[in-house]
């Protein structure tokens, strides 16, 4: 009458497949309404804030001042560590800052940094487009994540409203290029 542990194995197995199963189906719902240009990530980014429609994102104009300023100034060819210190010095908040009076408890970075500014600069969310996929778990249930080449990425346009324009951007991302 006795099994040896085998009716537990073979329970623990379907278990486990039934897991990957439903991880599967989540994540191409997830990945469906990323390519439809959902905002499903999860805080919004510096200078937007969540909508009240589900999944969308709106323009916050006071960070959003910041993030045009930042842009011109990247444009202009001011370099990142000059921008962080006109910033530090005209005591702006920084994004970690900002984060953390919109949502409460929320570790927070008192100065902005060459990263801080890097990371805006780069996103090209600012300009109304969603790039879905920059990186992917490389299977499911692992913690490895590989990023993908920029000119393999997806972009979405106009996903969400605008914070700067295209040409803008580029101008920006060539001048830090070049710096």
């Amino acid at each position: 009458e006795s099994t040896g542990g085998l009716q537990l194995a073979v329970r623990n197995l379907i278990n486990q497949l039934y897991s990957h199963d439903i991880s599967r189906k989540i994540k191409s719902t997830v990945d469906m309404k990323k390519m439809n240009g959902e905002y499903v990530y999860g805080t919004a980014p510096y200078g937007y804030r969540k909508g009240e429609k589900k999944n969308t994102i709106v323009v916050d104009e006071e960070a959003a001042a910041v993030v045009r300023t930042i842009f011109q100034w990247a444009a202009d060819g001011v370099k990142l560590s000059q921008i962080a210190l006109r910033l530090n010095e005209a005591g702006v908040q920084t994004p970690s800052m900002y984060l953390q009076a919109v949502r409460g408890k929320y570790r927070v970075s008192q100065y902005w940094s060459f990263d801080s500014l890097k990371n805006i600069l780069i996103n090209r969310i600012y300009t109304g487009d969603t790039v879905p996929f920059k990186s992917h778990v490389c299977r499911v249930g692992s913690v490895r994540v590989k990023l993908l080449p920029e000119e393999e990425q997806t972009v979405i346009p106009d996903t969400h409203e605008a914070i700067i324009s295209r040409e803008l951007f580029y101008l920006a991302r060539n001048a830090i290029k070049s710096n």
